[in-house]
């Protein structure tokens, strides 16, 4: 189908169907995400529910930071797994850590099974960013695929606020049943689609590529309207031949040449500057933020009002980005991340001179409220969505990888600098220098994104 025809939603609601409820897990998952946060107030406190009393500062900071240690091998273990078993199959296998932990809280009151229990959504975590994505590549339309990307990201803003809500007002206890029905519900929902027809076509099982085509475009056929499943089987099955022997003669090979590297590069180089504009990092500390800006929130208060913004900042992307395109909304959401830093350094550094600023104490929150709101509508989401798109198909599948790994790397690298970097600078230093390297994202954007608003995954190149 020509991405010039007009596109109406008949033809493509089984792939809004199938992304909503592939995203059934992602908003379980961002659930899991969102628990810490109102969790370690109940764990550090002295009515602490586990055996062993409050949380040590050693505890704390495994808790934060054991699901990234273990998503780095989540990555790896479900790239290797989706390659072979499909995504379907794959993305279905990835409730089950998940689900897990959830479990494990209603088991066990031990700090040590909990851990674990944290150790196993850090699985979950990694392999969730790199299947979610390659599987919307997969089968959604150009026109919507922007779109159909960023309810990955929407989904999991939206279980992070259930979350942040869930632990403020609801007994401990209570908080995991919430999620459970969900996992029930995703698992029911994946006995009912098919894997996609490029992994069907890749164990050689054509008759069910045509099925999986035919229902991921609802049935469409040459006889209703110029839908032509041989004919799109035929086109695809090319690309997967390529495939197919562009691995065979070495996936590792094929990143060295120049097309790969480049789109390598981008995206690497899209997955730094933005989470060392610690834009995932300042989300992560944004009670801090709030407390520096001298606002009283307590800090479930601060949680939830950071989540309502992530996923107001999130639709607002999601709404925009086949519209607008990628660059225009990457770039845009740069540009004006950068200004709130800066203008949050600017009046710390004239409160800091000792400028009577009392009547202009609404600047500072409005300027963290105003960043993360930006960001989310940018910067946060669209590296997983551009990085599946910028990168040829050979290497497609390993580029992610790649990108989703060093995206691991750089997450645990910036949680951990940034409150020692808040701790030994001023507070205008550290807003000036991430506003920086904001801006820079909207240099690289001029200078190196290519737009991906419309372009077929499935054309060979």
């Amino acid at each position: 189908m020509d991405i010039s025809e007009k596109l109406n939603f008949s033809q493509v609601k089984y792939q809004y169907i199938a992304v909503i409820c592939v995203n059934l897990l992602s908003f379980c998952q961002g659930f899991s995400i969102g628990w810490v946060s109102p969790m370690l107030q109940v764990y550090r406190s002295e009515n602490s529910p586990l055996d062993t009393g409050p949380i040590t500062l050693h505890e704390t900071i495994l808790l934060a930071v054991l699901p990234t240690v273990s998503g780095f091998f989540g990555i790896i273990l479900f790239s290797i797994l989706s390659n072979h078993l499909g995504h379907i199959f794959t993305i279905t296998l990835l409730a089950f850590p998940n689900t897990a932990f959830f479990i494990i809280l209603l088991a066990s009151n031990s700090i040590n099974v909990i851990l674990i229990g944290r150790l196993l959504t850090g699985i979950s975590w990694g392999g969730i960013h790199l299947c979610i994505p390659l599987f919307v590549a997969d089968i959604a339309h150009p026109r919507i695929r922007g779109f159909l990307g960023l309810l990955f990201n929407l989904s999991n803003c939206f279980g992070m606020l259930v979350a942040y809500i869930c632990g403020a007002y609801l007994d401990y206890a209570h908080v995991p049943w919430v999620i459970l029905p969900f996992s029930v519900i995703f698992l029911v929902f994946m006995i009912i689609f098919p894997e996609t027809p490029s992994s069907l076509l890749r164990q050689n099982r054509t008759e069910a590529a045509k099925k999986s085509i035919q229902f991921y475009n609802n049935g469409n056929d040459s006889h209703k309207n110029g839908f032509d499943v041989d004919a799109e089987i035929t086109k695809l099955q090319i690309v997967v031949n390529k495939r197919e022997f562009d691995r065979q003669q070495s996936s590792w090979k094929l990143i060295l040449n120049r097309e790969s590297l480049k789109g390598l590069g981008t995206g690497l180089s899209l997955t730094a500057i933005v989470v060392f504009s610690a834009v995932h990092a300042f989300t992560t500390y944004a009670s801090d933020l709030f407390t520096a800006a001298n606002v009283s929130f307590d800090a479930n208060l601060s949680a939830i009002i950071v989540g309502i913004l992530n996923l107001l900042g999130t639709a607002v992307s999601a709404g925009l980005i086949d519209s607008w395109g990628r660059r225009k909304l990457f770039g845009l959401s740069s540009t004006l991340s950068g200004a709130a830093l800066i203008a949050f350094g600017i009046f710390s550094y004239i409160n800091n001179q000792g400028f009577d600023v009392a009547s202009f104490y609404w600047v500072p929150v409005t300027c963290v409220s105003f960043y993360i709101f930006v960001s989310a509508a940018g910067m946060r989401p669209l590296p997983l969505v551009y990085t599946a798109e910028i990168l040829p198909c050979n290497i497609r599948h390993i580029g992610s990888t790649i990108c989703m790994l060093a995206f691991t790397v750089f997450f645990l690298i910036s949680n951990t600098i940034l409150p020692i970097f808040m701790e030994m600078c001023t507070l205008q230093t550290v807003m000036w220098t991430y506003g920086g390297v904001c801006l820079f994202g909207l240099i690289f954007t001029v200078l190196f994104m290519d737009e991906t608003k419309g372009k077929n995954l499935n054309d060979g190149s």
